[in-house]
């Protein structure tokens, strides 16, 4: 009797340990858009000043401490662009915009009517580089994630 007892509780343990791992909450997939949502701080900035089509570290600059450059890309494809010159605000920029992904191309329509398309060139959990083509060529755009 005894031995029946142990090997019914090994099974209603076993029962329970199954349970509760297929309780566990399922990571949802890492996508390009799931990425993007989030406060990105522009960090660096470039642009093809030889115009050899390609960005090169010597072309690269970092972001100017007395501006303060943010995106913020909310998960219902709106955002807002928040620029701040001089750490006393004295003067300060918030542009609203809506955002799409197709692949690696990321589109942003502002509501001032203006659209602008970039490539993405990289997005992790901690860092965004963007580029697009302007009419002095191609600009290159990094941010960190806050």
């Amino acid at each position: 009797m005894k031995r029946y007892t142990a090997i019914l509780i090994l099974f209603a343990l076993s029962a329970v340990i199954v349970g509760m791992g297929s309780c566990a909450k399922k990571k949802t997939p890492d996508t390009t858009a799931g990425k993007m949502v989030g406060n990105w701080k522009k960090i660096q900035f470039a642009t093809d000043d030889n115009a050899s089509g390609v960005i090169e570290q010597s072309e690269i600059s970092n972001q100017p401490s007395a501006i303060d450059d943010e995106l913020f890309f909310r998960s219902d494809n709106t955002g807002t662009e928040t620029t701040i010159i001089n750490k006393n605000k004295t003067a300060e920029s918030v542009l609203n915009f809506s955002w799409s992904l197709v692949g690696d191309s990321l589109t942003v329509i502002y509501t001032a009517n203006d659209t602008v398309a970039y490539a993405i060139v990289n997005v992790n959990s901690s860092n965004l580089i963007v580029t697009t083509k302007t009419s002095i060529g191609l600009a290159w755009y990094s941010y960190a994630k806050q």
